[in-house]
């Protein structure tokens, strides 16, 4: 290889890779995006979102997916025409599931029997290990009928 050549391979790759810095977005984004879409049919403030996010950074929540499972989730999330034939795709809908089931706790849905006509309002980041005795799948809250 001579200079010309290795110098033109570094700068495409230069360019590509601010490119991609520029275009591909953010893990932050992803999530608010997923959360939205999976919480569509339900009255949701997207301040809400924003806190519970911020809650999950400080609570360290984001750092269970390693760089791999981000960018699994990053990918399908804004290419998901390639869930046809490209792997990986249960393991996203499993960290979809994830993400949005720990939205979901941390807000009153459960509590309120799971209305969509009521608007769902965010309570604080759902951690077993710091709010003992919470079930929102209490009897309590959902007494037999029978």
């Amino acid at each position: 290889m001579n200079r010309r050549k290795f110098l033109k391979a570094g700068i495409l790759t230069i360019i590509s890779g601010l490119l991609v810095t520029w275009i591909v977005p953010s893990f932050k984004q992803t999530i608010y995006k997923i959360i939205a879409t999976d919480c569509a049919k339900i009255k949701v403030n997207r301040d809400h979102i924003d806190r519970f996010i911020q809650e999950a950074y400080q609570d360290k929540f984001w750092d269970r997916f390693n760089t791999q499972k981000k960018l699994i989730i990053v990918f399908f999330t804004y290419l998901s025409f390639t869930k046809s034939f490209m792997p990986y795709y249960n393991k996203y809908i499993m960290y979809r599931g994830q993400i949005t089931g720990q939205f979901l706790l941390s807000t009153d849905f459960f509590i309120n029997r799971m209305s969509v006509n009521e608007t769902v309002e965010y309570i604080q980041f759902y951690n077993p290990y710091k709010q003992p005795c919470y079930n929102p799948f209490s009897n309590l809250f959902y007494p037999e009928t029978a």
